[in-house]
């Protein structure tokens, strides 16, 4: 891409469940164009097994990192009037996956708030999506079967 489009590309990764951590990526991403969130899932359970602070790390990992990149990036795409912004969270938000509950519910609750700002913000050509994957072939998909 920076070879077709002469586009300055900056990949920044790296575990943003922390205010410190997001301060630091967004130091180094600079102005950003495009946000892609993405989490990796709680574990298997059973919720009687789920206590108050698995269900707490669970939204904050699940969705309250993702909120919180997308208001770190969204006044600046407003400015420049072009925004792309996509959320990856699971088919599960669709197809509940009973093991899967504490996954389930914090990635509802991103798609759900997500679907709710971004009518709001397509005025100013910033897009806001979520992707809702089917199952890929992983290791974790090989401990349900």
């Amino acid at each position: 891409m920076r070879q077709k489009t002469g586009a300055e590309i900056v990949l920044a990764a790296a575990d943003i469940t922390t205010d410190d951590r997001r301060k630091l990526v967004m130091e180094k991403a600079g102005d950003v164009d495009i946000l892609a969130n993405n989490s990796w899932g709680r574990p298997i359970g059973y919720f009687k097994n789920w206590d108050g602070e698995c269900w707490i790390r669970a939204i904050n990992e699940n969705m309250l990192t993702s909120i919180e990149m997308i208001k770190a990036v969204l006044d600046s795409m407003v400015i420049k009037k072009f925004g792309r912004i996509v959320n990856i969270t699971s088919g599960s938000v669709k197809s509940s996956i009973p093991e899967l509950g504490l996954s389930n519910g914090a990635r509802s609750g991103l798609t759900n708030v997500v679907a709710g700002i971004a009518k709001e913000y397509e005025q100013y050509h910033v897009i806001i999506t979520n992707l809702s994957p089917s199952q890929f072939h992983m290791a974790r998909i090989e401990a349900w079967v």
